[in-house]
């Protein structure tokens, strides 16, 4: 079976960030769904980002180190790429176990008042 490369987990996971991010934004006067949205794609994306570590780590050296830009540069010969080595992989893995429990403890009703 085939794994994914943990440059494309690493990927979904900064998208799944930048999605929750951006909805909770869009959905900001109604409170439950911005609460939804935005933790819900957290823990997404921390399930990937976690998927993307330990991929990363095991993986031989030369397996899915490919580095992808983030965006365009407007600036000639600058470019801000990304590539997920064995320590940025190790990083990676800390901060989606950290993220993941918090951004599990979601509360769709709260108490009464």
């Amino acid at each position: 079976m085939d794994l994914p490369s943990p440059t494309l987990l690493l990927q979904i996971a900064l998208c799944a960030y930048a999605v929750g991010a951006a909805g909770s934004l869009l959905a900001r006067r109604r409170e439950k769904v911005a609460n939804l949205f935005g933790f819900g794609c957290a823990t997404v994306a921390a399930c990937f980002g976690i998927g993307a570590g330990v991929l990363g780590l095991v993986s031989g050296p030369g397996d899915g180190r490919a580095a992808f830009e983030l965006w365009p540069s407007l600036i000639p010969y600058l470019q801000l790429t990304v590539k997920l080595d064995p320590l940025g992989a190790f990083f990676v893995l800390i901060v989606s176990f950290l993220a993941y429990p918090v951004s599990s403890q979601l509360e769709l009703f709260s108490p009464a008042a």
